[in-house]
């Protein structure tokens, strides 16, 4: 009987966590927030990090919007962030090198991040760090989509699927989902979450 009862007690707790994200996850992708930490509208991240990923001067602001402020500073305390910037725009170079021009075609807003997928976002940013806390509040999906234009003529097109997902602090930040699956992150990160 104790036994039963603290079990239902359990799954009363984790049920009512759920609700209580997905009711802070339902907000949106809208930054309304009004702190005195530095803002940026989460829609002209996202077109500023795209460009910024066709750039060969591009690095600093790719990782500044995908990584996480400590993460960044202990780089720069070890003197591998400009390393580390460098070797993207280097690769940047070298990838776009036979083309012409890279452009932009269209940047459209998906659908928000359901609580599994802010909870596999969380993991994934913070699984180096040590927090108590829940830190991902909201977010959602874009698709990006690429045009190259070769010195020969041929064009080719791209679409790359990333998640912008919104901290605790007020911040904003990427997650390419090409290379990243917020599913797998769910699954790593050991919480149980019932929908």
């Amino acid at each position: 009987m104790i036994r039963h009862s603290l079990k239902s007690a359990k799954e009363s707790i984790t049920v009512g966590i759920a609700c209580l994200m997905m009711l802070t996850a339902s907000a949106g992708c809208k930054d309304k927030d009004n702190s005195d930490k530095k803002r940026i509208d989460p829609e002209k991240m996202v077109e500023e990090w795209a460009e910024a990923s066709l750039s060969p001067t591009g690095g600093e602001t790719y990782y500044t919007y995908s990584m996480l402020d400590d993460q960044i500073q202990e780089l720069k305390d070890k003197d591998k962030w400009d390393d580390m910037v460098d070797s993207f725009n280097d690769n940047i170079k070298k990838e776009f090198d036979d083309a012409t021009s890279v452009e932009i075609k269209k940047i459209e807003k998906g659908n928000d991040l359901d609580v599994r997928k802010l909870v596999g976002a969380e993991y994934y940013l913070f699984k180096t760090v040590n927090i108590d806390d829940r830190q991902v509040t909201k977010g959602c999906f874009y698709k990006i989509k690429y045009r190259a234009k070769k010195a020969d003529g041929d064009r080719e097109t791209n679409t790359q699927k990333i998640a912008i997902v919104k901290l605790k602090d007020g911040d904003w930040k990427v997650i390419p989902c090409d290379t990243v699956d917020l599913d797998d992150c769910y699954n790593e990160s050991g919480v149980m979450v019932f929908t």
